[in-house]
């Protein structure tokens, strides 16, 4: 409390596809998964989740009716929960973990936030967690904002920075003390700048 007022917990909020990690997680339990239903002799599933992702990449179905079909195909055995951990682990990216870090010696809770669905979120991360439901929609964009938002009400806190490399963060930026992107590509530079976002581009020291 300073002069009667009450200072909210300082929250740093991450992203995690392409910015605590370096690569996407779908992908990866998506190969894992497959891997899994080829060695179990369960090719008929393995070309279904193939069938899915063929039809993804010519737009014939969306993004996430191609990931929660491919959920219910995907085994989800003791063994391929150690192979996501380990690919996840070996893929994180250092500068991001080590911000995070600082952070944390600084004070502030750390909340990842994501599209990723929380059922294997929950394989290699144990802390705070905003993510997509088991069966849907996706948390991204302003889904995402919106369950940020609804983490700071149950818990306290205001955000002190924010880590993203997509633009579909935008409505998430908005209302984030310090952006930073991670790896940004030359739309998500455009539409963060379009829309008035002060950020920093990189990982710097806290």
């Amino acid at each position: 409390m300073v002069d009667g007022r009450m200072i909210k917990p300082s929250v740093t909020v991450v992203d995690l596809d392409g910015t605590l990690v370096r690569g996407n997680t779908l992908e990866m339990y998506l190969r894992t998964g497959v891997a899994e239903l080829i060695r179990n002799g369960r090719i008929d599933k393995a070309l279904a989740v193939v069938a899915l992702v063929s039809a993804r990449k010519a737009r014939i179905i969306s993004h996430e009716a191609m990931k929660y079909r491919a959920f219910t195909l995907l085994p989800r055995t003791e063994k391929i929960r150690l192979k996501m951990a380990e690919t996840v682990n070996d893929s994180l990216n250092p500068h991001v973990v080590s911000f995070l870090d600082q952070r944390r010696a600084a004070g502030d809770t750390i909340l990842l936030a994501t599209a990723a669905p929380e059922f294997y979120v929950r394989w290699f991360w144990d802390g705070n967690l905003v993510a997509s439901p088991k069966h849907g929609p996706d948390c991204k964009g302003t889904a995402k904002r919106d369950a940020v938002n609804r983490w700071l009400s149950d818990h306290g806190g205001k955000i002190a920075y924010f880590l993203t490399d997509h633009r579909d963060d935008l409505p998430l930026a908005k209302i984030a003390g310090n952006t930073i992107l991670i790896d940004p590509d030359k739309k998500t530079l455009g539409t963060f700048d379009k829309n008035g976002i002060r950020y920093t581009v990189g990982t710097p020291t806290s």
